[in-house]
C-alpha cells in the first residue's frame, strides 16, 4: 500500500525458489558481555541493538537488504517514535535498503532491567 512506503515497511514479502532463511532471536542493546547499554537513551539502545543485528546478519552472510520482517518491542511507544526516523528508518530502510513487514508492540518490561527495546528479525538470502 502506498502510505506504507513513507514508513519504510510493506504489507508482506513473497519468497519463492531456493533460499536461505535466517530467523534472528530477539536482539537487545547489550554489549559482548550481555550488559545493557545506554540505560537512559532509547536512541542509544536502538543503535546498539542495530549494531548487534548487523553483526548477526553479517555472520549469516546477509545484510539489511535481506531483512523481510522486523518486529519491535518497546516499553515506551511515544519515546520510540521520537527517534524512529533517525535510527531504524535511516539505518535499516534508507541506508540498508530493507523493505520489511512486522509489528510494533509496547510491553511492560523486559527480563533485563533498564532495557527499553528489543528487535526480532527474519532475513532471506540466496
Amino acid at each position: 500500500m502506498p502510505w506504507q512506503a513513507g514508513y519504510g515497511f510493506v504489507t508482506g514479502n513473497v519468497v519463492s525458489g531456493p533460499h536461505r532463511s535466517f530467523y534472528m532471536a530477539g536482539q537487545g542493546p547489550t554489549d559482548e558481555n550481555g550488559e545493557v547499554q545506554h540505560p537512559n537513551s532509547i536512541a542509544g539502545q536502538i543503535n546498539q541493538t542495530l549494531d548487534n543485528m548487523e553483526k548477526a546478519l553479517s555472520a549469516a552472510g546477509m545484510d539489511w537488504s535481506n531483512l523481510i520482517t522486523l518486529n519491535v518491542f518497546t516499553t515506551d511507544m511515544q519515546e520510540f517514535f521520537e527517534v524512529f526516523e533517525e535510527t531504524i528508518h535511516q539505518r535499516v530502510t534508507v541506508d540498508g535498503g530493507a523493505r520489511f513487514g512486522g509489528a510494533l508492540l509496547q510491553i511492560s518490561g523486559f527480563a533485563f532491567p533498564g532495557m527499553k527495546v528489543e528487535l526480532v528479525g527474519h532475513a532471506v538470502g540466496a
